[in-house]
C-alpha cells in the first residue's frame, strides 16, 4: 500500500509578550486605575478626618448636654442638722469693792481707835496702853508716824495712811542722836567759827522742824541734809563743792570737822582734825555708835554722812 505522506506543518514562532499590542493596553489601564486609585486615596482622609473630626466635636457638646440635664440634683436630705450650740458665757461677778477707809481724827473713840493706838505702839510711835480715845498723843504719834513714812502730816487717820500703816514696809521708829535738828545745826556753826570760819546760826521754822528732811545751806561751798523724827537727828550728809581755790578748801574742812564734833560727844573739837584725816584713809569708821563714812567723787565733791551703827 502506497505510504501516506505526512503534512509536515511548520508552527511559526510564537512572538514575545511585551511585542503583543494587547499587553501594552493591559498595562496601559492598569497603570491608569492604579493612579487615580492613588489621587482619591489622597483626597479621601482629609475630607474623612475633617468629618470626623466635626462629627465628634457635635458628639462632645451633645454629651456634655446630656450630661448637664441629667446630672443629678442634690435632694434636701431630712436629716436634722446640728445648730451650733451656744456655750453659756459666764457673766462677770462684780468683786466687793473696799470701802475707803472712814477717816478718824480727833474726839473719835472706838474698837478702830484701839486697834489703830496698838499698830502705833508696836512700831514705837505712841507709848501706853491703847485707851480707844483718838485724844492728843494719838495725833501727835499720827502726826509723826506721816512724817517718817512721806505721808500728809495732818494729824488724821486717813485711808493713805491706814494703808500704809497696815502695809508690810512701814517704818518703825528710828533711833536717833538724841539731840535735836536746831541744836546740831547751832553746834555745827559754833564749831566752824572756833576754828576760824564765819558762820551764822540757822534756825529752823516749825514746817522744817515737823518734816523728814530738811536741807540748809551752811556757805556757798557747803549744805548738810538732815534726816529727822520728832526734831531729833536720825543721820545727815554734809556735802561740800568747792571751786579749787585755798578759801574754798579751809570753809569744807572747816564744815567737815564742825559736824564730826557736833554729832558726836565722844569727838572734841581738837580731834576733829585728826578723825577726819582718818577718815580720808579708811573712808569709813565708827566712833562711840556712830558710823562715819567719807567719799570724794568729780559728781558730788566731797561728802561725809553719819549715823547710827546697827
Amino acid at each position: 500500500m502506497p505510504r501516506q505522506k505526512k503534512e509536515i506543518t511548520e508552527k511559526k514562532p510564537k512572538k514575545p509578550l511585551l511585542k503583543r499590542w494587547w499587553f501594552w493596553v493591559a498595562v496601559i489601564i492598569i497603570v491608569f486605575a492604579a493612579t487615580q486609585s492613588n489621587d482619591d486615596a489622597k483626597d479621601k482622609p482629609a475630607t474623612d478626618t475633617a468629618s470626623t473630626a466635626a462629627v465628634e466635636t457635635a458628639s462632645d457638646a451633645t454629651a456634655t448636654e446630656t450630661a448637664a440635664t441629667e446630672a443629678p440634683t442634690a435632694e434636701p436630705t431630712d436629716e436634722p442638722t446640728e445648730e451650733p450650740t451656744e456655750e453659756p458665757t459666764e457673766e462677770p461677778t462684780e468683786e466687793p469693792t473696799e470701802e475707803p477707809f472712814a477717816t478718824l481724827k480727833s474726839g473719835d473713840s472706838g474698837e478702830q481707835v484701839a486697834d489703830i493706838q496698838n499698830r502705833l505702839i508696836s512700831l514705837g510711835y505712841l507709848s501706853g496702853e491703847a485707851s480707844g480715845t483718838y485724844d492728843d498723843a494719838c495725833v501727835q504719834a499720827v502726826k509723826d508716824f506721816q512724817s517718817w513714812n512721806a505721808l500728809d502730816i495732818t494729824g488724821e487717820m486717813d485711808d493713805a495712811s491706814y494703808v500704809c500703816l497696815c502695809g508690810a514696809r512701814v517704818l518703825s521708829v528710828p533711833k536717833t542722836f538724841g539731840i535735836t535738828t536746831e541744836n546740831f545745826l547751832k553746834a555745827l556753826s559754833d564749831n566752824r567759827v572756833a576754828l576760824g570760819a564765819t558762820s551764822t546760826p540757822t534756825k529752823l521754822s516749825d514746817e522744817e522742824k515737823a518734816i523728814k528732811a530738811v536741807n540748809i545751806n551752811l556757805n556757798q561751798y557747803s549744805s548738810v541734809v538732815v534726816l529727822q523724827f520728832r526734831g531729833e537727828v536720825e543721820s545727815f550728809i554734809l556735802i561740800g563743792s568747792g571751786d579749787g581755790t585755798a578759801e574754798s578748801g579751809f570753809d569744807i574742812l572747816t564744815a567737815m570737822c564742825g559736824a564730826l564734833t557736833a554729832s558726836n560727844s565722844g569727838i572734841e573739837l581738837s580731834q576733829a582734825m585728826e578723825v577726819f584725816n582718818h577718815l580720808r584713809e579708811v573712808e569709813s569708821a565708827t566712833y562711840d555708835g556712830v558710823k562715819y563714812t567719807f567719799s570724794i567723787s568729780e559728781l558730788t565733791g566731797s561728802m561725809l554722812t553719819a549715823g547710827l551703827a546697827e
